[in-house]
């Protein structure tokens, strides 16, 4: 698992814990958290992806942030990473989202 800065923010720093922290976290096993998410119709990564989804959609509508500082922010380890995401996510990369500051 990655290092945390101290002064990073929670929400990334929980989307870069592995499955096995959080479910520690959580009081239970790792195999216990998965089987639950599963039940539930999802899993520990999906739920990443959406959280990570969901702070982009934030990040790019009401931040002046550069398309680096939300890619740190949201756990990636590059922009390019960050850009192959939004793009499944939105049909578009970021800068293209940000230069119009609207969502489909």
């Amino acid at each position: 698992m990655p290092a945390c800065h101290a002064e990073a923010p929670l929400a990334p720093r929980l989307m870069m814990m592995a499955a096995s922290g959080f479910a520690r976290k959580l009081g239970m096993g790792e195999r216990s958290l998965q089987r639950r998410l599963l039940e539930s119709g999802t899993s520990f990564d999906g739920l990443v992806n959406e959280a990570r989804k969901e702070l982009s959609d934030e990040l790019l509508r009401h931040s002046h942030l550069g398309l680096a500082d939300i890619s740190f922010k949201l756990g990636y380890s590059s922009s390019n990473a960050y850009s192959r995401a939004a793009k499944q996510w939105y049909g578009q990369v970021p800068s293209t989202i940000r230069a119009h500051r609207g969502f489909n």
